[in-house]
């Protein structure tokens, strides 16, 4: 926008170079372990458990 509205005459951004990423493999969580996890919490703590997986309540009910 600075460009645009010739508040500036170059480019600061020219001079940058791409962040080299590593790709990494995505692990999933079979049944079991999730059912270990969730034994871990009584009834009324799913909340916490929501809460700190960041699942929905409807993600947590299919799992179920």
């Amino acid at each position: 926008m600075a460009l645009r509205k010739r508040y500036i005459k170059d480019n600061p951004c020219t001079h940058l170079r791409e962040l080299k990423t590593e790709a990494k493999k995505m692990e999933f969580w079979t049944v079991q372990k999730f059912m270990k996890f969730k034994a871990l919490f009584h009834a009324d703590e799913l909340n916490f458990l929501l809460f700190f997986t960041g699942m929905r309540s409807g993600e947590l009910s299919g799992l179920t």
